[in-house]
């Protein structure tokens, strides 16, 4: 892991973290005031929706990598629903939510979440709500990090330790 350097401050970790800790990822797409942070994520049905129906259960469902947007304002984590048709979802009830906009229904779902180049501990049968993120399936899914999927929230963040340093744009996540 080593150094974190931010303009007013370095964290130096001495000694080192064993070799077997689990490290993390280190995200610096673009600078952070401009849009939050945006992290390489892949989604798919959960595996228990998905063994179900195979005989073969050692078979993983299929994941579609889109960019997740880190939401400290979230409770818990929130899936686009065009990206939820995407994927071909299937609700697992409705529930009411409150959003920036009021409160709203919305349809709930069971994904596997996956953190693309880190080691972090994916998310197995994740429930999560859904609402409109104005994902659009048709662009490059990973061309453009403002076309995030999914919503990250406080129920997937508590299992994190987050370092953030906005002067550099970097965060550092440890799991």
């Amino acid at each position: 892991m080593g150094t974190l350097h931010c303009p007013n401050f370095k964290i130096h970790l001495d000694p080192p973290p064993a070799t077997v800790t689990k490290a993390s990822a280190k995200f610096t797409p673009y600078p952070l005031q401009r849009g939050g942070v945006n992290i390489q994520i892949m989604v798919g049905l959960g595996s228990a929706y998905y063994t179900y129906g195979n005989k073969d259960r050692s078979v993983l469902p299929p994941l579609t990598s889109v960019y997740g947007h880190l939401d400290t304002g979230a409770s818990i984590s929130v899936i686009d629903i065009g990206l939820a048709k995407y994927l071909g979802l299937k609700s697992t009830g409705v529930s009411q939510i409150t959003t920036a906009g009021g409160k709203k229904d919305s349809s709930y779902f069971i994904v596997d979440l996956h953190f693309a180049n880190s080691t972090l501990a994916p998310f197995v049968n994740l429930p999560v709500a859904s609402t409109d993120l104005e994902f659009n399936p048709s662009n490059d899914l990973m061309g453009n990090p403002q076309n995030f999927g999914m919503l990250i929230g406080r129920d997937v963040m508590a299992s994190w330790n987050i370092m953030w340093c906005g002067p550099t744009s970097t965060v550092i996540i440890n799991d």
